[in-house]
This record gives C-alpha cells, structure tokens and sequence, in this order.
C-alpha cells in the first residue's frame, strides 16, 4: 500500500526516458478487478556519486485501473544508476485490499532497456 516501494539498482547505468507498468494482477479481467492497483506512484531516480547514489530528479504518476501496461514517460532522458517506485496512493481491489503490479519494463530513448541478472 501507501508508502511501499520497489527498487531496482542499475551497473552500469542506463538512460531512462520512460517506464512500462503493468498495474494490478494482470492474469485475467477478473483477477485483475478482484485485487488492488496503485493509483498514483512516485518514480526517483539517482545517479552513482563520489559518495555513493545521488538524487538526479523524479516525477509523480497517476496509474488507471486499466489491463494492459502503461508508459510513465519523463520529459527528458535521465541517467539512472538507481530506480525507486514509491506507492502514493493504492485502491482496493473488489475482494482483495493488496496491490500488486505484474510487470515493470524500463525504456531508454533507444526503445526497451536489456538487462543481464547476476546471481552468486
């Protein structure tokens, strides 16, 4: 709910123009309705600094309550070591109060950003 957050640390870093949310339990119309969707998120974002992350902007999203992903596009390019979504405001869903988003897909000005996972 409210104040929740996901986070995603980028090495190296990428230029961010927007990001792809798929809001709620994408699974079916029916799961979707049943189960809570953020209705307005905060995206910041930071760079790498000489003393570790530095806040290099954000933006304040409102989300619809729509199947399907939605585009949370910057006014710029922005270079992101760090991506922090933040949870504003959430809404219920009509059986379930928890909020949920199935997919996050980040976008530089080239089209959709690739990333390699490390696992030790």
């Amino acid at each position: 709910g409210s104040g929740e957050w996901i986070q995603v640390d980028l090495d190296p870093a990428i230029e961010l123009s927007e990001i792809e949310v798929w809001n709620g339990y994408q699974s079916s119309e029916k799961s979707h309705q049943a189960n809570g969707k953020v209705t307005a998120m905060d995206v910041l974002v930071y760079t790498h600094g000489p003393q570790g992350y530095r806040w290099n902007g954000g933006e304040s999203f409102e989300l619809g309550d729509a199947m399907g992903s939605q585009r949370l596009s910057f006014p710029r390019p922005t270079t992101a070591a760090r991506i922090r979504l933040t949870i504003r405001r959430a809404a219920s869903g009509t059986k379930w109060d928890d909020v949920l988003i199935s997919e996050i897909k980040l976008h530089g000005p080239d089209g959709p950003v690739v990333l390699r996972v490390e696992s030790d």
